[in-house]
């Protein structure tokens, strides 16, 4: 959730320095923003959901897929933005890797990851690599290093994701209306 705060925070930072106006933003409309925004962050806490409501493994991979297609969905609606596109394109990675799996790809040597590797094994989205593990090159692993509570392992789906997400605040900090 903090890398998505933080993307955020990113996508603002960049159209303000680039010349956007936050009353353009404040102005910019996406169809279906609202469902985006709590789409988006529906797949953050997921994790913490899911252990919240018990749910197993299976469930909690159709949710995350079911949520992931939605937000693809909606990017799809938004392909206008530019950075619409690239959210859709970091959720596709995403499903790509993780559907066939049943959970997000993680190698062992990324599990040891100090800090990171607490939360990765104890999410239900997060299954380990093995010999039978298909597209092991778009799983979690991808090392953000930083102090313990700020520490990630991510796949590059992730990363695409959250560039698209500060590529989209940035965009429409810069546009006059959804269709410019």
């Amino acid at each position: 959730m903090l890398l998505l705060a933080e993307s955020t925070v990113l996508g603002i930072l960049a159209g303000w320095v680039t010349g956007g106006s936050f009353a353009r933003l404040r102005h910019a409309e996406l169809r279906y923003e609202s469902a985006f925004i709590v789409g988006l962050s529906l797949q953050a806490l997921l994790p913490f959901l899911g252990e919240f409501a018990q749910l197993g493994t299976h469930e909690f991979i159709a949710l995350w897929t079911l949520i992931a297609v939605v937000l693809l969905g909606i990017g799809l609606l938004n392909s206008q933005h530019v950075g619409m596109l690239v959210v859709s394109a970091g959720l596709v990675l995403n499903l790509l890797v993780i559907v066939p799996n049943g959970g997000m790809p993680v190698r062992s040597d990324a599990r040891d990851f100090d800090g990171a590797s607490a939360r990765v094994v104890s999410s239900p989205l997060h299954v380990r690599e093995d010999s039978m593990t298909v597209m092991t090159w778009l799983g979690d692993l991808i090392r953000i290093p930083g102090p313990e509570w700020h520490r990630y392992i991510v796949s590059i789906g992730d990363i695409v994701m959250l560039a698209g997400v500060s590529i989209t605040l940035a965009q429409m900090m810069h546009s006059h209306s959804p269709e410019s």
